[in-house]
């Protein structure tokens, strides 16, 4: 009769354990949100220097991807970046800094334009 209560006393702690530890496990899911950012700008003098803000803007934290346009006839260009920033719940919430892109902008004397932001939908 002990023994019984022993051993239920084990089952159920096991299995309180790892309930618990499945719950804990789901609190943890990483869950990457994904969204572009469209910023235009004036003052561009060349191709060349389209390529240095291109690799300037893949140098900052989170940018995926980066692609540019450049249209020389108006010196303006745009880059549009894919951010993609990985979270751990839904109350870790970080920021990208788009105050980064402006500032590139400018170290290059390019005029900075129009920001758009644009969430990008997941496929299930």
């Amino acid at each position: 009769m002990k023994m019984a209560k022993v051993l239920f006393s084990f089952i159920f702690l096991v299995f309180f354990s790892l309930g618990a530890q499945s719950q804990n496990n789901k609190n943890h899911a990483v869950k990457t949100t994904r969204t572009l950012y469209f910023y235009s700008f004036t003052g561009v003098q060349s191709e060349q220097q389209m390529s240095v803000i291109e690799q300037q803007m893949a140098s900052i934290k989170y940018v995926e991807t980066v692609k540019t346009k450049y249209k020389p006839e108006r010196a303006a260009g745009q880059v549009i970046l894919t951010v993609a920033i990985e979270s751990k719940g839904s109350e870790e919430r970080i920021d990208f800094e788009t105050a980064k892109m402006k500032q590139i902008l400018l170290q290059n004397n390019l005029t900075p334009g129009t920001l758009e932001i644009k969430a990008v939908e997941e496929k299930k």
